[in-house]
């Protein structure tokens, strides 16, 4: 489970087997089993910009600071509403398998 700036705010998704995307935290746990062939659940904290969409920042000054800021009017209590879906979606995982947690995650 982990943070992602290609997603807006409150969205989460689960995946199986892809690249980093550029996290380093992620290239650090792929490094250290030689594989990306794992489950992740991504978690946005992208700021929302134009409908609906991840706003994404350019400069790299600007990305820590929105990582470890504090979060905007609004977006705790949707970041907070993602948590408790990921949360969910890592009980199904184990519980009922990765089909029905992918499903209940991806889903709006």
């Amino acid at each position: 489970i982990h943070d992602d700036l290609d997603l807006p705010v409150g969205t989460i998704k689960m995946v199986f087997g892809r690249g980093s995307g550029g996290h380093k935290g992620v290239e650090s746990v792929m490094r250290a089993i030689k594989t990306q062939d794992f489950v992740r659940i991504r978690i946005g904290v992208a700021p929302i910009g134009k409908k609906n969409q991840a706003k994404k920042l350019k400069d790299e000054e600007k990305v820590i600071k929105h990582v470890i800021g504090k979060w905007r009017p609004g977006e705790e209590t949707t970041a907070k509403k993602a948590f408790k879906k990921a949360a969910e979606a890592a009980r199904l995982f184990v519980t009922d398998g990765i089909e029905s947690a992918t499903q209940f995650a991806n889903t709006r």
